[in-house]
């Protein structure tokens, strides 16, 4: 009876394991992350506007998020990790996913985020830098590593367009610009009432 148990045990852990994904967190120029080219920028990163991230003016330190899940709805975090020393790369990284079952088709998403915010949705509501790729899908295998999640159509299947991610602020204007906005309207409005 114990054998009976143990075989059946070691059995489900292994068909456990097969049924991992393993992730290659790998991406290419034409899906690099790039800072905002608009200007939406901190002062002391407004240089590297146009150019592609591996660091900040600021000290800032950005952390690059994979989510993955069977919908939009259900993602939740896979891994996190650091911006390669390359500028603009979030890999080589590899790492098996509990969650996500290989050979079915899962929904992703990368988001950069501030180390100082759980998420990038907090980094952005807390006017640090955020980014995020469009949400896309991946079919990844069960038994060999999968391809580079930006391998369009490979044999991964990923539907990731060619896009970077696009790092930018979430910037709040000073006091003194309210206090200048303010004092415009209001004289445009005294010009408006005299005439």
């Amino acid at each position: 009876m114990k054998k009976t148990l143990l075989t059946l045990a070691l059995t489900a852990v292994c068909v456990g394991a097969f049924a991992q994904g393993k992730i290659n967190m790998l991406n290419d120029s034409t899906r690099a992350v790039t800072w905002d080219i608009a200007g939406n920028l901190k002062p002391a990163d407004l240089a590297l506007a146009g150019t592609l991230v591996n660091n900040t003016g600021t000290g800032a330190t950005l952390l690059i998020d994979l989510y993955g899940g069977a919908t939009a709805g259900t993602m939740s975090l896979q891994m996190s990790t650091v911006i390669s020393a390359a500028a603009g790369l979030f890999g080589p990284i590899s790492f098996i996913s509990a969650t996500l079952p290989g050979a079915v088709t899962a929904t992703m998403q990368i988001q950069v985020r501030e180390t100082g915010f759980a998420t990038a949705a907090l980094s952005q509501a807390g006017n640090g830098y955020y980014g995020f790729s469009p949400i896309f899908t991946f079919k990844p295998s069960s038994t060999i590593a999968y391809n580079s999640i930006i391998n369009a159509g490979g044999t991964a299947l990923s539907t990731w367009a060619s896009a970077p991610i696009v790092v930018t602020a979430n910037i709040v204007p000073e006091p003194t610009s309210m206090v200048l906005a303010g004092l415009g309207a209001a004289s445009l409005l005294l010009f408006r009432r005299r005439s």
